[in-house]
């Protein structure tokens, strides 16, 4: 404590920490605006790199050791993985979105639960899909000297539509 001239004494430690108070909540939403963006930009990538086949794009982002695992409880790879991009069919009316829970992160490790929609308009005007396929998974990334790579992803709930009805509806086992 000190005291002012005019003999009213002034808790410098008091004024500290409301200080403190203050700011630290600032300072973290910030950090988490920050993680938020760079996992957004991140998915973008991935969702580009998918859309356009590049599998050279998508194996640059995954860990060595790359674990996944779909809706069935059946093992992915990160060849899997590669074979099922490899695999899609050219559509310029497909359109991918994610969007992913707030990031908790620990050290180089982060985990977040994405939900991926992929949707197939009839027309690029029309804005009613005629197929769409929404997975939530659980992604597990880390983050070494060449930034995050995605690590591990579970597939816990995989829908398919067609015209807007649900006709496949599955969850992990």
């Amino acid at each position: 404590m000190t005291s002012r001239p005019d003999g009213k004494v002034k808790n410098i430690s008091s004024v500290c920490l409301m200080w403190l108070g203050l700011c630290l909540p600032a300072l973290a939403a910030d950090d988490a605006e920050a993680t938020r963006a760079t996992f957004a930009a991140l998915y973008a990538k991935m969702n580009t790199a998918m859309n356009a086949r590049n599998t050279a794009e998508l194996g640059t982002m995954l860990a060595p050791g790359y674990q996944g695992e779909d809706v069935g409880g059946k093992a992915r790879t990160a060849q899997h993985l590669m074979q099922e991009v490899t695999s899609l069919k050219d559509d310029p009316n497909r359109k991918m979105e994610t969007t992913f829970s707030p990031v908790v992160q620990e050290g180089a490790s982060a985990r977040t639960v994405r939900r991926l929609r992929v949707a197939t308009f009839r027309s690029p005007e029309d804005k009613t899909p005629s197929m769409e396929y929404v997975a939530v998974s659980d992604d597990t990334w880390t983050k070494g000297e060449q930034g995050w790579k995605l690590a591990a992803s579970t597939v816990r709930q995989a829908d398919f539509s067609l015209m807007g009805r649900v006709l496949v509806h599955k969850t992990h086992p």
